[in-house]
């Protein structure tokens, strides 16, 4: 397995936690926004 250049490792987790924090956004202005989550 080869190991994934560092900086494209470090640029992938900046992209999920931005998304998380996108997310995270998301549910603060729209509760309703995982329906399912709500019952």
């Amino acid at each position: 397995m080869q190991s994934i250049h560092p900086q494209l490792e470090q640029a992938i987790k900046e992209e999920i936690l931005y998304s998380q924090k996108l997310a995270n956004e998301n549910l603060k202005v729209t509760p309703n926004y995982f329906p399912l989550m709500n019952t």
